[in-house]
């Protein structure tokens, strides 16, 4: 079974991706108030990214902003 992604190591970006059924796309890694996320490729490809000091990721625009502009 894939595993759960709240059950994934802190950063785990390979964990996050299968437990997202390796599915393409970014989502903000909310356990670090969005200052990080995770950026899904494919079943081989997956990163734990961080956004300038600062920034927020934000889920909905796909990018990073300043925090007061990001609902996390």
């Amino acid at each position: 079974p894939a595993p759960v992604a709240g059950a994934c190591a802190a950063g785990d970006a390979v964990c996050f991706c299968k437990a997202k059924g390796n599915a393409a796309g970014t989502w903000a890694d909310k356990a670090v108030s969005c200052a990080k996320y995770f950026e899904c490729v494919d079943a081989t490809r997956s990163f734990y990214r961080a956004c300038p000091a600062g920034l927020r990721y934000n889920e909905v625009g796909k990018f990073c902003n300043w925090a007061a502009q990001v609902a996390c």
